[in-house]
């Protein structure tokens, strides 16, 4: 099953009684709660009593990812509940645009809602609050040694760390996000080897098991990486 963020999902429960007859003596006590499958966080759906013995049931997930629907009746799950659900990210027209960037390459947004670009027309990788307005730049001069050339992916952590790929140098670059920002480590060079790179772009963070995934792409491989 899949449903939509900020849209409501809504199903139909016909309660029965052990005999598969109506149960009709009185209204009986449903619930359902939605909890996601990485943190087991929660969200109290609505359970409606309509005519007869049927009860509507919604809800109105916030966060995307695989989640699970617990549908109970008198405290007991009903067959088949909890029930698997992916909750799919909704796709509209803009709402804004952030323009203050030079040919964006990459981008993410880490817990706290801050926004990180990876531009290459820049050579940078700039920091924008929730509303788009820029709250700093990262640039080549303030990285490792001598620097960056071509900025390209780009991952947040929930540590308050941001990962880049140097596509040019064939490296990753961790920056510990402070005030101000820290270079924290580079690790790669050009090889076919463990923690080579040929182009180096995409890069991803697992915030379960904090693995880092960056496509080698001129290796023609995913390398998975610890982050620390």
């Amino acid at each position: 099953e899949t449903a939509t963020v900020g849209e409501e999902a809504t199903a139909t429960l016909h309660v029965l009684d052990k005999e598969s007859k109506d149960y009709v003596e009185h209204e009986v006590d449903v619930s359902c709660e939605l909890t996601s499958c990485i943190d087991n966080a929660s969200e109290k759906g609505i359970v409606k009593k309509r005519e007869g013995n049927c009860y509507d049931i919604s809800y109105e997930p916030t966060r995307r990812g695989r989640h699970q629907l617990h549908v109970k009746v008198v405290d007991q799950h009903i067959r088949g509940s909890p029930f698997d659900v992916v909750i799919l990210p909704k796709f509209a027209t803009p709402t804004r645009f952030i323009r203050a960037v030079q040919k964006p390459r990459g981008v993410t947004i880490n817990e706290e809602g801050k926004v990180f670009v990876a531009e290459k027309g820049a050579g940078d990788f700039s920091i924008f609050d929730a509303s788009g307005n820029k709250t700093g730049t990262v640039p080549a001069a303030s990285s490792f040694g001598s620097g960056w050339i071509f900025p390209c992916g780009i991952a947040a952590d929930d540590s308050g760390n941001v990962f880049v790929t140097d596509t040019q140098r064939n490296c990753i670059r961790k920056f510990v996000i402070s005030n101000p920002i820290i270079p924290s480590f580079v690790v790669g060079r050009e090889g076919k080897g463990p923690l080579q790179f040929n182009r180096p772009a995409g890069i991803g963070i697992h915030l379960r098991n904090k693995k880092i995934y960056v496509c080698d792409s001129y290796n023609h491989r995913v390398q998975i990486l610890n982050s620390d």
